[in-house]
Order: C-alpha cells, then sequence, then structure tokens
C-alpha cells in the first residue's frame, strides 16, 4: 500500500483493471482506429464489389447453359419436323401405314400446313426465343393442331368402323384427345402471352 492511499474496507476487491479487449480483438480496433463502425456480435462476410452476392453471379452463369439447352432441343425438333415431312409426302409415303384409307388426302394439305408453321416456328427460336414471342408461337402452333384434328374428326380417314366400339372407340378417343390438348394449348399460350408482356425480359 502506497503512503497516502486510502484503505481498503474489509471485504472489498479493488477496482478491476481496464478491460484488455482491445488488445484482444486487432481487427475491431482498425475498423475503429479508421473511423469504421464498430459492430457487435458475430459480422458476416462483406459484401462483395457492386452489392452483387455470390449466389446471384452463380445463377447469372447458368443462363447460358439453359439457353444452349433450349436451342438444342429446337434444333431437335426441326429435324423431326423436315423428316416427317419426306416421311409423309415422299418415301416412304403415309400410304403404307395400313390403318389410313384413301380419304387422308382430304386432310393431307392441313397436316403439311401444320407441320411446316411448326417447323418454321422453331427455327425462328433456334435464333431469337424471348418468352412473347415463344408464347406467341404455342398459340399459332396449337391453333393448327385445334384445325387439324378436328378436320381428322369430321373426316375419319382411318380403316376402322366409324363407331364407338373396338378400334374405332381407340381413334375417336386419340383424335378427342388432340383437339381438347390442342386448345389447352392455345389457352396456355395466351397466358403465357400475358405474363410475358406484364414481365418482359
Amino acid at each position: 500500500m502506497h503512503p497516502g492511499s486510502a484503505p481498503v474496507s474489509g471485504g472489498e476487491e479493488p477496482d478491476e483493471e481496464p478491460s484488455e479487449e482491445p488488445a484482444r480483438n486487432p481487427a475491431r480496433n482498425k475498423v475503429r482506429a479508421a473511423g469504421g463502425p464498430a459492430t457487435l456480435g458475430n459480422e458476416g462476410p462483406a459484401p462483395e464489389p457492386g452489392g452483387m452476392s455470390t449466389p446471384t453471379r452463380v445463377a447469372s452463369h447458368r443462363r447460358p447453359p439453359r439457353a444452349a439447352a433450349r436451342r438444342s432441343g429446337y434444333v431437335g425438333t426441326v429435324v423431326f419436323d423436315a423428316i416427317s415431312l419426306i416421311a409423309i409426302n415422299g418415301w416412304p409415303g403415309w400410304d403404307v401405314l395400313p390403318f389410313l384409307t384413301a380419304d387422308t388426302d382430304r386432310v393431307l394439305g392441313l397436316v403439311n400446313a401444320s407441320i411446316v408453321v411448326h417447323l418454321a416456328v422453331f427455327a425462328l427460336y433456334t435464333v431469337w426465343d424471348p418468352r412473347w414471342l415463344r408464347a406467341t408461337g404455342e398459340i399459332l402452333t396449337s391453333g393448327f393442331g385445334v384445325v387439324v384434328t378436328s378436320r381428322l374428326w369430321q373426316v375419319y380417314p382411318f380403316d376402322t368402323a366409324d363407331d364407338w366400339s373396338g378400334w374405332g372407340l381407340v381413334a375417336h378417343v386419340l383424335v378427342g384427345l388432340g383437339i381438347v390438348g390442342s386448345a389447352i394449348g392455345v389457352v396456355t399460350g395466351v397466358v403465357h402471352l400475358v405474363q410475358a408482356c406484364a414481365r418482359p425480359d
């Protein structure tokens, strides 16, 4: 005890010495010394320059592969449509199918037109496919599908009894499903077009 100092009363501990927190947190001291804000608690990783987080940047890197995959699908569809045109109108020709009758000629023009439109739409997609264009193509191709399948229902160019028994039932069901599916495609395309116009790419 130094002379002149106040005596310590019984049971009381001397004042604690200053905390050595600054010495134990050199990184925080540097922030304080530089005039930056001192944050308490868990300090997360600093944001990357430009305010872009790593997940966003990764997501942006994933877009090109998706676009490339779409274009690969477009090319495959174009090739399939071209082969279908050749097979129906050239070799081997639609008449090699035993379940088709001569009335197939009455619907062949619509079938060919539908395939050509489908091929042209997907060929355009290979070079340019914004959302609104894909929706418009969906409406167009599905509309042709409704026309073709409705005409098939009217002409019924199948070598089965035109009734609701046996293979006739199967043919009617398949054509009917084609009409319904194409009509749903038109409605879906309209919805997609509205969404694309409301939220353009």
